[in-house]
């Protein structure tokens, strides 16, 4: 079982937040990004995908979380279609950049609701945060689950919060349960986060 740990995003994430998401409830709440610290930490991942970066807060949270539990990640790879926000990425990578110079993390700019692109990569942590639409979200896990390392971690955010974007949350809990239909025998760990927006947390032999 995965305890939240202390950690001040805030003042971590100070110098690269935007300024509309500094004041939104989301962002201020201390029971959100310290979880993204926590996966970090508690995993060590040495390589890491997300699949919607936005500006990157998340990302750099667990890379945050990895980094001071002695584990740099080698590779951390990312893919966010800029919806809501255009430049977004290049924003991201730039904040990342100077935040884990020594780190290689690269960028995909791509709309994904048809499925990921082919990534010739396995990961040990995989944050799933994008469509919010049964099938897409869907087709994002089975192909995350694909490109896990033995051992590897899925988290999938918007699983508690009821509004996201103007969909509500049960797409992604038909989507997590559809998956889990066929792919529930395989899974090492299954964990409901019960936090600010609410993650699952699937974990592969």
């Amino acid at each position: 079982m995965i305890s939240k740990l202390e950690f001040d995003h805030k003042e971590f994430l100070k110098d690269i937040v935007i300024e509309e998401d500094a004041n939104k409830e989301w962002y201020l709440s201390d029971d959100y990004y310290a979880w993204y610290y926590t996966y970090g930490f508690t995993i060590k991942p040495k390589s890491i995908f997300e699949v919607g970066v936005r500006y990157g807060y998340s990302m750099a949270c667990i890379i945050k979380g990895s980094v001071d539990a002695g584990v740099a990640p080698e590779l951390v790879i990312g893919i966010d279609n800029e919806e809501d926000h255009g430049g977004s990425n290049t924003a991201a990578l730039q904040s990342l950049n100077s935040l884990f110079p020594e780190i290689n993390v690269q960028l995909i700019t791509k709309n994904v609701y048809r499925g990921l692109p082919k990534i010739d990569h396995r990961f040990d942590l995989i944050h799933i945060d994008a469509a919010h639409h049964v099938y897409p979200t869907i087709h994002h896990l089975d192909q995350a689950y694909r490109m896990l390392n033995p051992g590897g971690y899925i988290v999938i955010d918007d699983m508690g919060s009821k509004i996201t974007y103007g969909i509500s949350s049960d797409t992604c809990h038909k989507a997590v349960q559809d998956f889990l239909l066929y792919r529930f025998r395989e899974c090492k760990q299954y964990t409901y986060i019960n936090n600010f927006r609410g993650h699952v947390i699937l974990q592969v032999p």
